[in-house]
């Protein structure tokens, strides 16, 4: 007779109504892809400057002769305002969590306008350019900095427009919002890297 202990029974099966159906922070599976894309959208940014600095060490002169640095008060005012679009999105996310009271709707909508105010002042900034992207490195490393950064915050007003237009049906809540968390991370990223882009750009010829 051999002696032991009495087996267990096995666990009761999970029911599939008790799991969670929407993950958010870290646990998402979202969250973490739009954190990876930033990591290699960062990676990018870094080429982009060192690219930058690389070939003004090693120009005679920077920016070529015959060009003056772009002036400030332009890009100075765009870029507040693409750095002050993020609060109102920040705020509208921590009211779908119970700690704000600004509507989605709202602060999506206040976001928005400052994104585009952004890019007409960046429309009228390029257009306004007296040199183009195929005349010499320098401006080729503007357009292309300038295009690389204006493409995203195209991008971030498009898919911001589209959440927009599901906060107006209602399709967030307290228990979904994950989207609205990897939108608002990843503007938040944008807003960011063009404030990089304008160090480099706007600052860093006038050291």
């Amino acid at each position: 007779m051999t002696s032991g202990a009495a087996p267990q029974p096995p666990p009761p099966p999970l029911e599939e109504g008790s799991l969670p159906r929407q993950l958010t922070g870290l646990r998402s599976p979202i969250i973490w892809g739009i954190l990876m894309l930033v990591a290699i959208e960062a990676t990018l940014l870094a080429l982009f400057g060192i690219s930058y600095f690389y070939l003004s060490l090693g120009a005679p002169s920077w920016p070529p002769p015959g060009v003056e640095p772009p002036a400030l008060l332009s890009p100075t005012i765009s870029q507040i305002l693409l750095l002050a679009s993020v609060v109102p999105v920040w705020l509208a996310l921590r009211s779908l969590t119970g700690r704000g009271s600004v509507p989605l709707g709202a602060g999506l909508a206040a976001g928005l306008l400052l994104v585009g105010g952004y890019l007409a002042l960046k429309v009228r900034e390029y257009g306004a350019r007296d040199f183009l992207w195929d005349e010499h490195a320098y401006g080729s490393l503007d357009w292309t900095m300038g295009g690389y950064a204006a493409l995203h915050v195209v991008i971030v007003l498009l898919t911001g427009s589209v959440f927009l237009a599901l906060s107006l049906r209602g399709h967030f809540s307290r228990e979904r919002y994950t989207g609205v968390q990897a939108l608002v991370i990843y503007w938040s990223f944008v807003a960011l890297g063009s404030l990089f882009f304008y160090a480099v750009q706007y600052l860093a010829p006038r050291l």
